[in-house]
C-alpha cells in the first residue's frame, strides 16, 4: 500500500558549497540564510538534473514543478559562517 518509487542519497561533500551559494543568490533574487539540513534536497535536485537517466526516470522537465522545503537557517552560528567561508572558497 505505501510505496516509495525513488530514493536519492548524497554525501556530504556539496553542503558548504550550497550553503554559499544560496547566500550569494545563484537561485534566487534574495539571499536564503540555509544551514546544512536545508541542502540535501537542491543538492538532490542539481545532480538529477545533470544526469540524463536520473532525469529521465524522475520525469523531470522544463516544465516540472518541484517544491524544496529547507527546515533550517543558520540554526548554529558558528558552524554556519564556517560552512559559508568554506563555500564560498569553492565558488571562487
Amino acid at each position: 500500500k505505501y510505496a516509495v518509487n525513488n530514493c536519492i542519497t548524497i554525501t556530504d561533500e556539496n553542503v558548504a558549497q550550497t550553503v554559499a551559494m544560496l547566500e550569494k543568490k545563484y537561485f534566487s533574487n534574495e539571499p536564503i540564510i540555509a544551514g546544512e539540513c536545508a541542502t540535501p534536497g537542491i543538492i538532490s535536485l542539481i545532480a538529477a538534473s545533470e544526469n540524463e537517466n536520473i532525469k529521465n526516470k524522475l520525469e523531470l522537465s522544463d516544465e516540472s514543478n518541484i517544491l524544496l522545503i529547507g527546515c533550517e537557517g543558520d540554526a548554529d552560528e558558528n558552524l554556519y559562517k564556517k560552512l559559508l567561508n568554506e563555500g564560498i572558497k569553492k565558488l571562487i
